[in-house]
């Protein structure tokens, strides 16, 4: 496991901060139909950033829980300020 935030796994000597930052994202979903909204962001373009199905992004907008994996790439994605999805390779 990650801390989201720093991009530093999580180990014994973790600051409180960063313990503080895991645990929270761990139990909070960012606001996926919000996120993609503001960006212009079809389902579909999320799922194929994702490397989902479109069906899972909609679930994860409708209260499903998202997988600790789908959450990392989000941050991920939105840290490196992505306005436009790129295209799949």
């Amino acid at each position: 496991m990650m801390c989201i935030l720093h991009s530093i796994g999580v180990r014994f000597d973790l600051t409180v901060m960063c313990a503080l930052c895991t645990l929270g994202n761990m139990t909070n979903d960012p606001d996926l139909r919000q996120i993609r909204f503001e960006k212009g962001w079809t389902q579909l373009d999320v799922a194929n950033m994702l490397g989902v199905d479109r069906s899972t992004v909609s679930r994860c907008e409708n209260g499903a829980p998202m997988s600790s994996t789908m959450r990392r790439l989000l941050m991920l994605i939105l840290r490196e300020g992505k306005d436009r999805p790129e295209a799949a390779e």
